[in-house]
């Protein structure tokens, strides 16, 4: 796949810090545990998303179609449907943990009622989107698996908000210009090829800023927006009044992004 030079314009994403509070749960039945919680902001595909503050996951012993095969579209929607821009309380694997794309594999769950949540890997199998892809290199076990779990949690209360600054002071986030951007190479193959991009931001408000995100994606054109395709986030905890910060993401190229020539922001 080719790649075009790093486009000059990056775009930036900022989002407010999210207080993610963990749970703690009173577990009844099968064995299941939730290790970290974040919010699904991107569907890769019938079996695979990102989730704020854990990255990338693959759905743990199931499979759904690939990109070009037939229920490809209808399995991603659904879970689109299950999950996306929702809190998901993730069950990681803590036998193996990764696989070898570097993607978390866990089980995943969504909020079902007060008393219940919902098993996303048997739902995508029981709506006949996915099949069972049964690894023995992980803690899971698909057979055993229900579509509910029950739970009681004790949320950890929020801290009080920070005061927002004045209408007249507030940070101004922009890129630090090509000199300080780039990529290690301008061709690659998807879901091999090992790939790192990095920028610098430069805050030239006159407030520091929250947290904040920044997302790199390809595009097809120059225009780069939220829906082209995602390659991956870095975060940055703050940035001081005329201060700047280095982000960069390194690993291997998305395997779900087609053969192609992109501009990458």
């Amino acid at each position: 796949m080719s790649k075009k030079n790093f486009h000059p314009f990056l775009v930036i994403f900022t989002v407010s810090l999210v207080l993610i509070s963990l749970n703690f749960f009173i577990i009844r039945g099968h064995a299941w545990e939730i290790d970290s919680t974040g919010t699904a902001y991107y569907i890769v595909d019938g079996d695979t998303l990102n989730v704020t503050s854990v990255g990338r996951i693959r759905l743990a012993d199931i499979d759904t179609p690939e990109s070009g095969d037939p229920g490809y579209a209808a399995a991603k929607n659904y879970l689109s449907s299950l999950v996306y821009n929702k809190e998901v309380y993730v069950d990681e694997d803590n036998k193996t943990g990764y696989d070898p794309y570097g993607r978390m594999v866990a089980v995943i769950y969504v909020y079902y009622n007060d008393t219940h949540l919902k098993n996303v890997n048997k739902a995508l199998l029981v709506a006949g989107h996915a099949v069972i892809l049964n690894f023995d290199n992980n803690e899971f076990d698909p057979y055993s698996w229900t579509l509910f779990v029950e739970y009681q949690s004790t949320p950890t209360p929020p801290p009080p908000p920070s005061p927002p600054p004045s209408p007249s002071e507030r940070p101004d986030l922009k890129d630090r210009g090509t000199d300080y951007s780039g990529l290690n190479t301008n061709q690659v193959s998807p879901g091999s090829s090992y790939f790192n991009i990095y920028c610098d931001v430069l805050n030239i408000g006159n407030a520091s800023s929250n947290a904040f995100y920044v997302y790199f994606l390809a595009s097809i054109d120059s225009t780069i927006t939220i829906q082209d395709y995602f390659i991956g986030s870095d975060s940055v905890s703050s940035l001081e009044i005329n201060s700047y910060d280095d982000v960069s993401w390194s690993g291997i190229f998305p395997s779900d992004i087609p053969d192609g020539i992109y501009f990458i922001g």
